[in-house]
């Protein structure tokens, strides 16, 4: 019997859920995120009450919850707030919801954590699911980067996705190329 959310949309239950919506374009959003975020944390928060313990807590929502504070290190207790149906984050110990985030920041989260949780649904056995294997295909990550992030974005993804396989669409930018003016900067798409 499949499982269904409070708005009657089929629950993530099986690793093949990992891939549903995988391959649409723009399909790394915030709604199917806070959706199964918000679920989870509701099962998370009931099975704390039913166990009296404060201390547990939902493996798969703790390896998003990880990766985020992996590629974002002043980033902690990612959640739904209830008073605004908000997701929210601790940014250096201050609460902040997430469409308070610069655009970069607020789209490499929304990346990272759609890839973590994608990989714990796809690995439920895995006592840590960001530990399982992945590709990862990203199309010009670049142009929603600010210059600054964008050499730095790789090595950052990849201590928050250790096993996962990046595979990043890109135009890099070029200096002087051969007959060009001194100093003009111009794409060349791979």
């Amino acid at each position: 019997m499949q499982r269904l959310r409070k708005n009657g949309a089929p629950d993530a239950t099986t690793p093949l859920d990992a891939l549903d919506r995988a391959l649409v374009e723009g399909s790394v959003g915030f709604t199917a995120l806070f959706r199964w975020f918000r679920d989870r944390e509701d099962n998370e928060n009931a099975e704390k009450v039913q166990r009296a313990s404060l201390a547990w807590f939902d493996l798969q929502l703790n390896a998003v919850r990880a990766a985020v504070t992996a590629l974002f290190p002043g980033f902690t207790g990612l959640r739904v707030d209830r008073s605004a149906l908000r997701m929210a984050v601790d940014k250096d110990s201050a609460p902040l919801f997430l469409d308070q985030l610069s655009d970069a920041e607020r789209n490499l989260l929304a990346l990272t954590a759609d890839v973590a949780r994608r990989l714990a649904i796809a690995n439920p056995e895995l006592a840590d699911p960001l530990t399982g294997e992945a590709v990862v295909l990203i199309d010009e990550i670049e142009l929603h980067l600010h210059p600054s992030w964008r050499a730095a974005v790789g090595a950052d993804e990849g201590r928050a996705l250790a096993t996962a396989v990046a595979i990043s669409g890109a135009r890099p930018v070029l200096d002087e190329p051969p007959g060009r003016v001194p100093g003009r900067r111009w794409g060349v798409a791979r």
